[in-house]
């Protein structure tokens, strides 16, 4: 198959709004110590969705970062116990780096008035790239 702008750009906008009509809890980016692979980013976002029994539904994104091939990544999180899954989540991901961990509701800057995710098309943007790794993790 070949892959044309528009395909691409396609791909983008679907994923955009399937990541945006979902319903997430928390929002998080990291950006690692040490240089990370796309595959070393995997199994920290496997590790982490595994870990935690209320997280029911991951969806990340690992993209190149800085000019050492290394990665960052974005993630969004549903759970069943927000408040607490966060508090773990801060935790477990400052060993690895700065990141931003937050929680979704409707006083979050991730909403928009209408009340929908305004980060579903930012944390989709570099999809249609042959560069990063990206997945839905489903309980």
């Amino acid at each position: 198959m070949i892959t044309t702008l528009n395909n691409k750009k396609n791909l983008k906008e679907q994923w955009g709004q399937f990541i945006g009509s979902q319903t997430w809890d928390i929002y998080g980016t990291t950006t690692y110590k040490f240089p990370t692979t796309p595959k070393s980013n995997r199994r920290l976002m496997e590790k982490t969705f595994n870990t935690f029994p209320s997280i029911t539904t991951m969806y990340f994104v690992s993209e190149p970062f800085g000019s050492n091939n290394s990665v960052h990544s974005h993630f969004l999180i549903k759970c069943s116990d927000p408040i607490k899954t966060l508090g773990q989540l801060k935790k477990m991901f400052d060993r690895h780096g700065r990141n931003t961990i937050e929680l979704i509701d409707s006083s979050s800057v991730h909403i928009n008035p209408k009340g929908q995710l305004r980060v579903g098309f930012y944390v989709t943007k570099m999809v249609s790239s042959y560069v990063v790794d990206y997945d839905v993790l489903i309980k």
